[in-house]
């Protein structure tokens, strides 16, 4: 199931809009783009986020966000454009290297995530649970979802589900 997340997630940042929408909410809302993408993902796979599953995996990710993922994130972002007085290609080497240490990082984390949905009851594959999953995750972060929070949100649902059978999404679908 880890692998499947993290297709899902490779496929998922290749769609277009996803990924720019993901990372406005995680810079605007301080939301975690692995915690979205997990309850857009669990719904795929027919999992319902519920809380007790939501607190779980915001616990199981949160230590390792903040103290693995985040620091080479902000280093990486440190160094994109260079570092003064220091050659150019060589820091752009070095921001790579950092980049694909984030992402790994973000793989690992994403196999424990996968691990928690691993038995659960399965239904079918519904943007519902993605959206009620998501409007959860938001409860969570103590967030009311802004209009421009649910414009995001619904950019990554309605890209990730095409073709739902649903009606228009509003900030309210995303709101606890």
């Amino acid at each position: 199931m880890a692998n499947g997340f993290w297709d899902y997630s490779l496929r998922a940042f290749r769609t277009e809009g996803v990924a720019p929408a993901l990372i406005a909410l995680q810079d605007r809302a301080g939301a975690h783009v692995n915690l979205m993408l997990f309850c857009c993902w669990a719904a795929s796979e027919g999992v319902a986020v519920d809380p007790k599953m939501l607190r779980a995996a915001k616990q199981s990710a949160g230590a390792w966000q903040r103290e693995i993922v985040e620091p080479l994130r902000a280093l990486r972002r440190r160094l994109k454009g260079g570092f003064d007085g220091f050659p150019p290609e060589e820091v752009e080497a070095l921001r790579k290297q950092i980049n694909g240490l984030e992402i790994e990082g973000e793989r690992i984390e994403q196999g424990r995530l996968a691990a928690l949905a691993a038995g659960k009851p399965r239904a079918s594959a519904d943007m519902r649970l993605a959206v009620a999953g998501l409007a959860r995750y938001f409860a969570e972060l103590g967030r009311r979802p802004t209009e421009e929070d649910a414009n995001d949100l619904r950019t990554v649902v309605t890209r990730l589900f095409p073709g739902a059978d649903q009606p228009p999404l509003s900030a309210d679908d995303f709101a606890p």
